[in-house]
């Protein structure tokens, strides 16, 4: 037992600052690499911070805070054998989702995603993946790729969405008598001001497809009625 329940303790290791090893090892024996089985070694010339298991380092941190793994990374899966598993709750759910958080704390936002990858399940079988943006300051879904190969811009549903693949986009409820539109727009050079593009238009008047120059305006028409 180092120090006591008063005020603050700990433990000081002193090694060369030029090619010293400040070290703790967990034995089980005394031979070979026994001694060292598992450890934790600072390495004072590269301020690298290293974790060994079995005698063999499994995981270093760099002095710019970077980590290096040996093996595979499980975030609530033991027992996968991918690099990377994040598992979602309980395994036999079908409600839960998997996802990894991208955080700006430069931005003032503290510990609050400013965006999201997400695995979620469609239904007992399928499952789907999605890209979530900060939109008014909280997170919103803007595309998804459903389990058919469909992929939704805009949309979250797979109602009226391509069942064997294909892109659906989705633009905002239009107010009356107010335009607005999903596009899909092909440009070959922003610099040259090239390019074309297909809109959906929509509005009290009643829905079209349009036809637009690289500067959104409509050069054709085509009505559904």
């Amino acid at each position: 037992v180092v120090g006591s329940l008063v005020g603050n303790n700990g433990i000081t290791i002193l090694s060369s600052s030029s090619s010293g090893y400040g070290s703790i090892y967990f034995a089980d024996g005394t031979t070979s690499t026994a001694y060292y089985s598992g450890y934790i070694s600072y390495q004072q010339n590269q301020s690298n911070m290293a974790f060994g298991t079995n005698g063999v380092e499994r995981m270093r941190i760099d002095v710019l805070g970077n980590s290096t793994f040996a093996g595979n990374v499980n975030i609530d899966n033991a027992s996968s054998v991918s690099k990377l598993t994040i598992e979602a709750g309980i395994p036999s759910s079908v409600s839960g989702t998997a996802s990894i958080d991208l955080i700006s704390r430069g931005s003032g936002s503290g510990t609050s995603p400013i965006s999201r990858i997400e695995g979620i399940f469609e239904d007992s079988n399928d499952s789907a993946i999605t890209l979530t943006t900060t939109d008014s300051g909280g997170l919103t879904e803007k595309m998804r790729i459903t389990s058919s190969g469909a992929v939704l811009v805009g949309k979250d549903s797979k109602t009226d969405t391509p069942t064997y693949g294909g892109v659906a986009i989705l633009g905002d409820t239009p107010s009356a008598g107010v335009n607005d539109y999903s596009q899909l727009f092909v440009e070959h050079n922003s610099a040259e001001n090239h390019g074309i593009g297909i809109k959906e238009l929509r509005s009290t008047g009643g829905n079209a497809i349009g036809f637009i120059n690289y500067v959104g305006s409509v050069v054709g028409r085509v009505s559904t009625t």
